[in-house]
């Protein structure tokens, strides 16, 4: 199970830290949403994701079942 942010910026070429630079944020930003650590993307992304010919509203919602989907991975056993 793959972070689908993760998987579009590496797709791209981009560092964590170019990425950040495109999307004008922290680079603890683009860091906290890749582990998951952020419940949906920000609004402030949505321009530089568009920039890189990212569809913001897809990848939010990709963003949420996977996060979805890792809560429940972590939750199974208990």
């Amino acid at each position: 199970m793959f972070n689908p942010v993760r998987e579009a910026r590496q797709a791209r070429g981009l560092s964590m830290k170019q990425f950040a630079q495109v999307l004008g944020v922290p680079y603890s930003a683009v860091s906290g949403v890749e582990n998951g650590m952020y419940t949906k993307l920000p609004s402030t992304w949505r321009e530089g994701m568009t920039r890189l010919g990212m569809d913001y509203e897809a990848m939010q919602a990709a963003y949420i079942d996977w996060r979805s989907r890792l809560a429940d991975t972590i939750t199974e056993g208990l």
